[in-house]
């Protein structure tokens, strides 16, 4: 007996019951089928259930969607009672009355889905491609196989000693080259950023900012890495970009405290057309000091020493040798590497106009260029090798008195006394002529000692102090400046006024609207694309301590793999 209760979306139900004298029944909407309903979800022949050695079963007959037995998937079940049979849309009880075998079934319709709803899923599951996985799926698993081979690879030693190629974010600057193979060089632990000490093992440099360290700013703390990219080509590692830099300049109140504004010096700076008017560092009476080229008042050079410019560059100056035009570069010499300015040197380059000659019956003798403690001395000695020379020849000098020859001895002590007063008397004399009225006193400032101050160095001292002369060697200390760059620019086209200038505490120096003229921010056409590092550096470098330096050959063997040169022997 097989009894199927058909209940409707409706909530009415129809049951329909048939009974069976024979061995085998055909469950299906085809026209051969023995049990038969309508359904999307059945097949043409579904089912069978038959008959065998007193036991009922129940078999698959290639159905689309199959048969369940107590929840499972089967091709062929016996059943037994109380099994439940899914069958296409309709669920069956198995009982057993003597030997009767009575299966219930329920039907119910699916609300909310019509019939042609439940034909386009019954056909989307039909479909091949539902067969095999989608590609969402394809995808994430290639994606996590191919992660997990990009982090795993690495922790594993390779007999040649190469690291793989995919964990190679791009070639590796040219600097770093003999040492592209040696990853652990660099990356001393895996998956954590390049560290500041595996820098430090090859180089040695000052602090980054160090005034940022001063004022416990957190920008201090940033690493090597994060201004200095690597694997991005042999172009090198040190980036010129100004972002570097204006991320923090263009804003310094966001990480410098409102109470260290108020220092003058601190100016935002965006970019170089913003950049403010250049400061120069003078060494006055109280220290550097950070002067603006806008601030006239203040702007004054402070060094002690007397130079007209507007003199020095007459055309036709009246020389030694006749008339000679000077031109700037006449004093102002490059050192051999254009980096810098050689020293200004009296010897070099005044002594030919500036002589230091000081008495006519010495000709050819000039004090030598120092300290008026040295120029005394050397006048007195000269004056004593005259009265001395004198003496012995029995001829007079001017200016000297002349003693008897062949004195007794007691006249012996009498003689030196004279000699003694004649010398000292001519060479204070000259002392005097050079420090107050020529030689010393046309470029230096000179001052003459007090009676107190003289008694206390000693009778045999000079009476004068020369003011040390304290040129400026760099008036730009936070900066630097490439002269050589420069060489087919005229100096007075930078430096104006310098024909004009009669004093020397003018500082001739160009302003900042000179160097825009040809420099400009990226991007700004006619100009010379100046970045930030072009004028200041981040940091200089220091000398690598000994201990931290290698034989070139352990260096040149990081470069060659050992597998690629039997030769190499360590």
């Amino acid at each position: 007996h097989i009894t199927i209760e058909h209940i409707r979306s409706s909530g009415q139900s129809e049951t329909k019951t048939q009974e069976y004298d024979q061995d085998s029944v055909v469950i299906g909407r085809g026209g051969k089928s023995d049990l038969r309903w309508s359904s999307a979800s059945l097949s043409a022949e579904h089912a069978r259930l038959f008959l065998g050695e007193d036991a009922l079963f129940v078999e698959d007959l290639n159905s689309l969607s199959g048969i369940r037995v107590n929840g499972r998937l089967v091709q062929r079940q016996e059943l037994r009672e109380d099994d439940t049979i899914v069958v296409g849309d309709v669920q069956f009880v198995v009982a057993k009355e003597g030997n009767v075998w009575l299966l219930r079934g329920t039907r119910k319709d699916t609300v909310g889905e019509d019939s042609r709803k439940r034909i386009e899923r019954i056909v989307r599951q039909l479909d091949i491609r539902h067969s095999f996985p989608s590609m969402t799926r394809v995808s994430i698993v290639l994606a996590a196989i191919v992660v997990l081979g990009f982090f795993v690879m690495p922790l594993f030693d390779f007999p040649s000693g190469r690291a793989p190629l995919l964990w190679s974010s791009g070639p590796v600057s040219s600097a770093h080259t003999m040492i592209e193979h040696d990853c652990q060089a660099c990356h001393a632990q895996p998956f954590q950023p390049v560290q500041d000490e595996s820098c430090l093992a090859c180089h040695a440099m000052t602090d980054h900012a160090p005034s940022l360290v001063d004022i416990g700013s957190p920008h201090a703390e940033q690493r090597c890495a994060s201004c200095h990219f690597e694997h991005n080509g042999p172009h090198g590692v040190v980036l010129t970009e100004s972002k570097l830099c204006t991320t923090c300049h263009e804003n310094l109140g966001s990480i410098i405290p409102e109470a260290d504004m108020n220092e003058p010096t601190l100016k935002n700076v965006a970019d170089f057309s913003s950049h403010p008017q250049f400061a120069v560092s003078l060494n006055t009476s109280a220290g550097y000091e950070r002067v603006s080229l806008d601030d006239q008042e203040r702007l004054q050079d402070p060094a002690q020493i007397k130079l007209n410019h507007a003199i020095h560059l007459e055309e036709g100056l009246n020389g030694p040798d006749g008339p000679v035009t000077m031109e700037c570069g006449d004093c102002h010499r490059l050192t051999p590497d254009t980096k810098a300015f050689t020293p200004i040197s009296y010897e070099r380059d005044c002594s030919s106009c500036h002589g230091l000659e000081f008495d006519d019956r010495l000709p050819g003798v000039s004090v030598p260029h120092g300290d008026a403690e040295t120029v005394y001395h050397f006048a007195y000695a000269e004056y004593a090798k005259l009265f001395l020379d004198a003496q012995e020849r029995h001829r007079v000098v001017p200016g000297f008195d002349r003693f008897k020859p062949g004195a007794a001895p007691r006249e012996v002590e009498a003689r030196r006394a004279f000699a003694r007063n004649e010398v000292d008397t001519v060479a204070r004399e000259a002392e005097a002529l050079l420090f107050t009225k020529t030689g010393c006193l046309l470029c230096h400032n000179v001052v003459e000692k007090t009676e107190a101050e003289f008694a206390e160095d000693g009778e045999q001292s000079s009476r004068f102090v020369i003011t040390k002369p304290g040129i400026p060697d760099v008036w730009f200390p936070k900066a630097h400046f490439a002269h050589s760059a420069h060489q087919e620019v005229q100096c007075e086209s930078c430096h104006e006024g310098v024909r004009e200038s009669q004093v020397t505490s003018d500082v001739l120096l160009p302003p900042i609207e000179s160097c825009q003229l040809c420099h400009g921010d990226s991007g700004e056409l006619g100009k010379v694309h100046s970045e930030c590092i072009l004028c200041h550096s981040f940091h200089d470098p220091e000398v690598l301590p000994k201990e931290k330096r290698r034989d070139f050959k352990q260096i040149a063997a990081l470069s060659v793999l050992k597998s690629e040169e039997p030769g190499w022997k360590e």
